[in-house]
Protein backbone atom coordinates (compact mmCIF):
# COMPACT_ATOMS: atom_id res chain seq x y z
CA UNK A 1 0.00 0.00 0.00
CA UNK A 2 2.88 2.34 0.75
CA UNK A 3 4.18 1.83 -2.81
CA UNK A 4 0.83 2.87 -4.22
CA UNK A 5 0.82 6.14 -2.29
CA UNK A 6 4.35 6.93 -3.44
CA UNK A 7 3.36 6.23 -7.00
CA UNK A 8 0.39 8.61 -6.81
CA UNK A 9 2.58 11.30 -5.29
CA UNK A 10 5.16 10.89 -8.02
CA UNK A 11 2.41 11.19 -10.61
CA UNK A 12 1.13 14.34 -8.94
CA UNK A 13 4.58 15.89 -8.95
CA UNK A 14 5.00 15.12 -12.62
CA UNK A 15 1.64 16.76 -13.38
CA UNK A 16 2.58 19.88 -11.40
CA UNK A 17 5.90 20.08 -13.23
CA UNK A 18 4.03 19.87 -16.53
CA UNK A 19 1.72 22.74 -15.52
CA UNK A 20 4.68 24.84 -14.39
CA UNK A 21 6.41 24.28 -17.72
CA UNK A 22 3.33 25.39 -19.66
CA UNK A 23 3.01 28.55 -17.53
CA UNK A 24 6.67 29.40 -18.09
CA UNK A 25 6.31 28.89 -21.82
CA UNK A 26 3.24 31.13 -21.94
CA UNK A 27 5.01 33.78 -19.88
CA UNK A 28 8.06 33.63 -22.15
CA UNK A 29 5.89 33.88 -25.26
CA UNK A 30 4.07 36.91 -23.88
CA UNK A 31 7.33 38.58 -22.86
CA UNK A 32 8.87 38.03 -26.29
CA UNK A 33 6.12 40.11 -27.99
CA UNK A 34 7.30 43.27 -26.20
CA UNK A 35 10.17 44.74 -28.26
CA UNK A 36 10.28 48.33 -27.06
CA UNK A 37 8.50 51.61 -26.45
CA UNK A 38 6.86 54.04 -28.88
CA UNK A 39 8.77 57.08 -30.13
CA UNK A 40 7.71 60.60 -29.16
CA UNK A 41 7.96 64.14 -30.58
CA UNK A 42 7.11 67.43 -28.90
CA UNK A 43 5.51 68.96 -31.97
CA UNK A 44 5.49 69.65 -35.70
CA UNK A 45 6.06 72.98 -37.41
CA UNK A 46 5.16 74.25 -40.88
CA UNK A 47 7.46 76.53 -42.88
CA UNK A 48 7.16 78.21 -46.26
CA UNK A 49 9.61 76.21 -48.37
CA UNK A 50 9.06 78.40 -51.44
CA UNK A 51 9.70 81.72 -49.66
CA UNK A 52 11.29 81.10 -46.25
CA UNK A 53 10.13 83.56 -43.60
CA UNK A 54 7.29 84.98 -45.71
CA UNK A 55 3.55 84.63 -45.29
CA UNK A 56 2.52 81.73 -47.58
CA UNK A 57 0.30 82.37 -50.58
CA UNK A 58 -1.57 80.17 -52.99
CA UNK A 59 1.05 78.35 -55.07
CA UNK A 60 3.70 78.29 -52.34
CA UNK A 61 4.94 74.93 -51.04
CA UNK A 62 4.74 74.30 -47.29
CA UNK A 63 7.02 71.86 -45.49
CA UNK A 64 6.40 69.94 -42.25
CA UNK A 65 9.18 69.13 -39.80
CA UNK A 66 8.80 67.28 -36.50
CA UNK A 67 10.64 68.71 -33.51
CA UNK A 68 11.83 67.20 -30.24
CA UNK A 69 12.14 63.52 -31.30
CA UNK A 70 12.82 61.09 -28.46
CA UNK A 71 12.81 57.31 -28.15
CA UNK A 72 13.23 55.70 -24.71
CA UNK A 73 15.03 52.70 -26.24
CA UNK A 74 17.44 54.78 -28.30
CA UNK A 75 15.89 53.72 -31.61
CA UNK A 76 16.64 56.02 -34.55
CA UNK A 77 13.98 58.24 -36.11
CA UNK A 78 12.91 56.76 -39.45
CA UNK A 79 10.45 59.46 -40.56
CA UNK A 80 6.82 60.37 -39.97
CA UNK A 81 3.47 59.91 -41.62
CA UNK A 82 1.64 63.15 -42.42
CA UNK A 83 -1.88 64.38 -43.04
CA UNK A 84 -2.56 67.94 -44.30
CA UNK A 85 -5.85 69.69 -43.56
CA UNK A 86 -7.27 72.86 -45.15
CA UNK A 87 -9.99 74.67 -43.19
CA UNK A 88 -10.46 71.52 -41.09
CA UNK A 89 -10.93 69.12 -44.04
CA UNK A 90 -8.40 66.57 -45.30
CA UNK A 91 -6.55 67.52 -48.48
CA UNK A 92 -5.60 63.91 -49.17
CA UNK A 93 -1.92 64.90 -49.08
CA UNK A 94 0.24 62.60 -46.94
CA UNK A 95 3.76 63.74 -47.87
CA UNK A 96 6.04 66.05 -45.88
CA UNK A 97 5.31 68.93 -48.29
CA UNK A 98 2.08 70.51 -49.49
CA UNK A 99 1.69 72.91 -52.41
CA UNK A 100 -1.16 75.28 -51.59
CA UNK A 101 -4.00 75.57 -54.08
CA UNK A 102 -6.60 77.47 -52.02
CA UNK A 103 -6.41 80.26 -49.47
CA UNK A 104 -7.34 79.38 -45.89
CA UNK A 105 -6.13 77.86 -42.64
CA UNK A 106 -3.69 74.94 -42.99
CA UNK A 107 -2.50 72.45 -40.35
CA UNK A 108 -0.56 69.22 -40.62
CA UNK A 109 -0.76 66.15 -38.40
CA UNK A 110 2.42 64.10 -37.94
CA UNK A 111 2.96 60.62 -36.50
CA UNK A 112 6.63 59.81 -35.69
CA UNK A 113 8.00 56.37 -36.59
CA UNK A 114 10.99 54.10 -35.93
CA UNK A 115 12.07 50.84 -37.58
CA UNK A 116 9.23 48.28 -37.08
CA UNK A 117 11.79 45.46 -37.15
CA UNK A 118 13.41 46.81 -33.99
CA UNK A 119 10.56 48.05 -31.83
CA UNK A 120 6.89 47.43 -31.26
CA UNK A 121 5.02 49.75 -31.25
CA UNK A 122 7.05 51.70 -33.81
CA UNK A 123 4.58 54.61 -34.15
CA UNK A 124 4.16 57.38 -31.59
CA UNK A 125 1.33 59.71 -30.71
CA UNK A 126 0.11 62.04 -33.46
CA UNK A 127 0.83 65.77 -33.01
CA UNK A 128 -0.78 68.72 -34.79
CA UNK A 129 0.93 71.90 -35.96
CA UNK A 130 -0.26 75.43 -35.21
CA UNK A 131 -2.50 76.79 -37.97
CA UNK A 132 -0.84 78.62 -40.86
CA UNK A 133 -2.89 81.16 -42.81
CA UNK A 134 -2.42 80.97 -46.58
CA UNK A 135 -3.31 84.15 -48.47
CA UNK A 136 -4.81 84.27 -51.94
CA UNK A 137 -2.51 84.82 -54.89
CA UNK A 138 -1.02 88.25 -54.35
CA UNK A 139 -1.88 91.57 -55.92
CA UNK A 140 0.94 93.67 -57.36
CA UNK A 141 1.60 97.36 -57.94
CA UNK A 142 0.90 97.05 -61.66
CA UNK A 143 -2.68 95.90 -60.92
CA UNK A 144 -3.59 99.35 -59.49
CA UNK A 145 -3.73 103.01 -60.39
CA UNK A 146 -3.98 105.93 -57.98
CA UNK A 147 -7.24 107.89 -57.72
CA UNK A 148 -8.27 110.85 -55.56
CA UNK A 149 -6.19 111.63 -52.48
CA UNK A 150 -9.32 112.31 -50.43
CA UNK A 151 -12.71 110.75 -51.14
CA UNK A 152 -15.66 109.31 -49.27
CA UNK A 153 -16.38 105.64 -49.81
CA UNK A 154 -19.23 106.25 -52.28
CA UNK A 155 -17.14 108.76 -54.25
CA UNK A 156 -14.20 106.35 -54.33
CA UNK A 157 -16.40 103.48 -55.50
CA UNK A 158 -17.94 105.61 -58.24
CA UNK A 159 -14.56 106.90 -59.39
CA UNK A 160 -13.11 103.40 -59.84
CA UNK A 161 -16.24 102.06 -61.56
CA UNK A 162 -16.32 105.01 -63.97
CA UNK A 163 -12.67 104.33 -64.80
CA UNK A 164 -13.45 100.72 -65.75
CA UNK A 165 -11.96 99.29 -62.57
CA UNK A 166 -13.13 98.70 -58.99
CA UNK A 167 -12.16 99.34 -55.41
CA UNK A 168 -9.80 96.61 -54.14
CA UNK A 169 -10.78 94.32 -51.29
CA UNK A 170 -9.13 94.52 -47.89
CA UNK A 171 -7.15 91.34 -48.62
CA UNK A 172 -5.94 92.64 -51.99
CA UNK A 173 -4.56 95.80 -50.38
CA UNK A 174 -2.86 93.74 -47.66
CA UNK A 175 -1.43 91.41 -50.28
CA UNK A 176 -0.12 94.46 -52.13
CA UNK A 177 1.61 95.73 -48.99
CA UNK A 178 3.41 92.39 -48.51
CA UNK A 179 4.18 91.81 -52.19
CA UNK A 180 5.41 95.33 -52.97
CA UNK A 181 7.43 96.05 -49.82
CA UNK A 182 9.89 94.31 -47.50
CA UNK A 183 7.05 93.40 -45.09
CA UNK A 184 6.35 89.69 -44.66
CA UNK A 185 2.98 90.07 -42.96
CA UNK A 186 0.19 92.67 -43.05
CA UNK A 187 -1.12 92.99 -39.51
CA UNK A 188 0.32 96.30 -38.33
CA UNK A 189 3.42 94.74 -36.75
CA UNK A 190 5.82 95.72 -39.58
CA UNK A 191 6.05 99.34 -40.67
CA UNK A 192 7.75 100.84 -43.71
CA UNK A 193 7.22 103.69 -46.20
CA UNK A 194 8.29 101.76 -49.29
CA UNK A 195 4.95 102.25 -51.06
CA UNK A 196 6.14 105.88 -51.32
CA UNK A 197 9.93 105.58 -51.48
CA UNK A 198 9.97 102.65 -53.92
CA UNK A 199 6.68 102.94 -55.82
CA UNK A 200 5.71 106.60 -55.46
CA UNK A 201 2.32 105.97 -53.83
CA UNK A 202 0.98 108.79 -51.63
CA UNK A 203 1.26 108.21 -47.89
CA UNK A 204 0.84 110.62 -45.00
CA UNK A 205 3.09 113.63 -45.73
CA UNK A 206 5.03 111.52 -48.26
CA UNK A 207 4.86 111.52 -52.07
CA UNK A 208 2.24 114.25 -51.96
CA UNK A 209 -0.11 112.27 -49.75
CA UNK A 210 -2.41 113.32 -46.95
CA UNK A 211 -3.31 109.88 -45.58
CA UNK A 212 -1.75 106.38 -45.53
CA UNK A 213 -5.21 104.84 -45.24
CA UNK A 214 -6.58 103.40 -48.51
CA UNK A 215 -10.21 102.51 -49.11
CA UNK A 216 -11.39 98.95 -49.76
CA UNK A 217 -14.64 97.39 -50.94
CA UNK A 218 -14.86 95.05 -47.94
CA UNK A 219 -17.85 95.95 -45.71
CA UNK A 220 -17.46 96.16 -41.94
CA UNK A 221 -20.72 97.35 -40.36
CA UNK A 222 -23.53 99.61 -41.55
CA UNK A 223 -22.02 102.80 -42.94
CA UNK A 224 -18.47 101.50 -42.63
CA UNK A 225 -15.94 99.60 -44.77
CA UNK A 226 -12.47 98.33 -43.94
CA UNK A 227 -9.53 100.45 -45.08
CA UNK A 228 -5.85 99.50 -45.09
CA UNK A 229 -2.84 101.46 -43.88
CA UNK A 230 -0.26 100.99 -46.63
CA UNK A 231 2.56 101.78 -44.24
CA UNK A 232 1.89 98.81 -41.95
CA UNK A 233 -0.90 96.66 -43.44
CA UNK A 234 -3.40 97.01 -40.58
CA UNK A 235 -7.07 97.22 -41.58
CA UNK A 236 -9.37 99.28 -39.33
CA UNK A 237 -13.09 99.75 -39.86
CA UNK A 238 -13.54 103.17 -41.42
CA UNK A 239 -16.59 105.45 -41.69
CA UNK A 240 -17.88 105.78 -45.26
CA UNK A 241 -18.25 109.56 -44.91
CA UNK A 242 -14.58 110.16 -44.08
CA UNK A 243 -12.07 111.23 -46.76
CA UNK A 244 -9.27 108.79 -47.55
CA UNK A 245 -6.90 107.93 -50.38
CA UNK A 246 -8.12 105.87 -53.33
CA UNK A 247 -6.38 103.21 -55.41
CA UNK A 248 -8.41 101.39 -58.06
CA UNK A 249 -7.89 97.71 -58.93
CA UNK A 250 -7.80 96.81 -62.62
CA UNK A 251 -8.51 93.09 -62.21
CA UNK A 252 -12.01 91.66 -62.58
CA UNK A 253 -13.81 90.46 -59.41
Amino acid sequence: MNRTVLCCCAGGLSFLALLSGIAKAQSTAATNTVKGRAPMVTGVQVTNKSKPGSTPRVGDTLEANVIGFNDADGDAYSGASYSWLLNGASTGNTSSTYTTVTAGSVVVKATPETDPAKTDPNKGATVTSPAVIVLAAGANVGDFFIGPLAATWSAADAYCNNAGARLPTQIELQELFVNATSATIANGSQTNTEMCSVHGWPLSQLCGGIDSLYRSSTPATTGRHFSVFLNNGSAPSNADWSDDTVACYRKAP
